[in-house]
């Protein structure tokens, strides 16, 4: 049977955004049509905002933590055979994910982060639910090619939403 890898090129993508949101830096600005002019930013969005980045940046930290977990286990898929002796890693690697998906559930409401809350779950819900279920077998004849085809955590949208949510002030450089 035949494998079919993804690059992590989405992944490294969503971790260079991450790392530059990190360290404050704003994206460069881009040409827009003409259209109505930007209301400032009230207090109430000023405190959303802040209250959604220091909940959000441990979890991208949590996430860029996992990260080379779930890339061992791709590829340890990929290399095929017997996954039971990689039981622990897996286990560990569901409770990681369970405790980034509790979270993010308690990420305040920001409307310019809501999408990037969103897909992050979906993602982490998607990889987690792959996980489980090699869990459950691990030494079953699928649990390897499951493995290797665990879905990513960055994909377009995902890079779409956390541009969206820097241009609206996300920032992890002040977080606590």
């Amino acid at each position: 049977m035949h494998f079919h890898v993804r690059l992590a090129a989405p992944v490294s993508v969503l971790l260079v955004t991450i790392l530059l949101v990190a360290c404050g830096a704003q994206p460069a600005p881009t040409a827009s049509p003409a259209g109505p002019v930007a209301t400032p930013a009230t207090s109430v969005d000023i405190a959303a905002r802040d209250a959604y980045s220091a909940a959000i940046c441990p979890i991208i930290t949590g996430i860029l933590d996992v990260e080379p977990r779930l890339t061992a286990l791709r590829g340890a898929g990929a290399a095929g055979g017997d996954m039971s002796g990689h039981a622990a890693e897996i286990d560990a690697a569901s409770d990681d994910l369970k405790v980034l998906l509790n979270d993010l559930e308690a990420v305040p409401e920001w409307s310019a982060g809501a999408n990037l809350r969103f897909l992050l779950i979906t993602a982490l819900h998607a990889i987690r639910a792959r996980i489980l279920s090699v869990g459950e077998d691990p030494g079953a004849g699928t649990a390897a090619e499951s493995l290797a085809s665990l879905p990513f955590i960055s994909s377009e949208p995902m890079d779409a939403a956390m541009r969206a949510a820097v241009s609206g002030g996300l920032s992890c450089e002040n977080a606590s």
